[in-house]
């Protein structure tokens, strides 16, 4: 496990040039592989505990999933 901050990319990838970025930038990223729901993402949200979250597309982000995100900045 990786001792940088994590971002969470509600996407199983991004372009290399994203990844590189949050890399240079002290950050590491960590995808979602699976459908993004609700479940899905608080349950992300919780096992990794991320500093962010790079949206891909619409995921279910609502006050409920915002609560659940305890590490966020």
């Amino acid at each position: 496990m990786s001792s940088k901050p994590l971002v969470l990319v509600t996407a199983s990838t991004v372009s290399d040039l994203a990844q590189r970025l949050l890399r240079e930038g002290g950050l590491e990223p960590v995808f979602m592989e699976d459908r993004v729901t609700e479940p899905a993402l608080r349950e992300a949200l919780a096992r990794h505990r991320p500093v962010a979250v790079l949206m891909r597309s619409s995921p279910p982000f609502n006050a409920g999933v915002i609560e659940s995100a305890k590490g966020l900045k």
